[in-house]
């Protein structure tokens, strides 16, 4: 049993070994796929690696538009037991280590879970949408055509997780 456990773990670990080197590889070639592999972690904790997708596709920095949208899933891996978005603790949700996510009651996205919680991709599995306050946005992420949204946050029972996309970040006018 140890050795299946030890196995799994090793196998896992050189998983995101090669995933990180292959996502930093696809990054300055500027080819921007990732996989769920494409993780950093942060600790020697098990990281749950999330899929991230960040609306809108596009982010203008001068926009007026107050929210940027995150959706993040967590599927299934043969390598982890199963986990999934409702089990989310939505106050440690970060974008790129320096902005949490809103999490106040007053907000029906945070306090209505059928607003917060679907299938939006139609994938079988369920989404969590959070939301950051766009002004935030300028004091983290620099203009340019691949920029890198880092999300991470932990599960209630303190899991951490982590997930990764990039998006186009420009100012108004561009």
């Amino acid at each position: 049993m140890k050795n299946k456990i030890l196995l799994t773990t090793v196998s896992l670990l050189i998983g995101i070994l090669i995933g990180i080197l292959l996502g930093k590889w696809l990054f300055a070639n500027e080819q921007v796929e990732v996989s769920f592999r494409d993780i950093v972690v942060p600790d020697d904790r098990l990281v749950i690696p999330a899929v991230v997708d960040v609306e809108p596709d596009i982010i203008y920095l001068t926009s007026e538009d107050k929210w940027i949208t995150v959706y993040i899933e967590l599927p299934w891996y043969k390598e982890l037991p199963w986990f999934d978005v409702s089990q989310i603790d939505d106050s440690t949700i970060m974008l790129n280590n320096q902005i949490s996510c809103e999490n106040s009651r007053e907000y029906d996205f945070v306090a209505n879970p059928k607003l917060f919680m679907s299938d939006r991709d139609g994938d079988q599995f369920l989404e969590r949408m959070v939301k950051f306050e766009r002004f935030k946005l300028k004091d983290v992420v620099q203009v340019g055509d691949q920029v890198k949204i880092e999300i991470t946050g932990s599960l209630i029972n303190g899991r951490p997780f982590y997930g990764l996309t990039w998006v186009k970040v420009l100012r108004e006018g561009d």
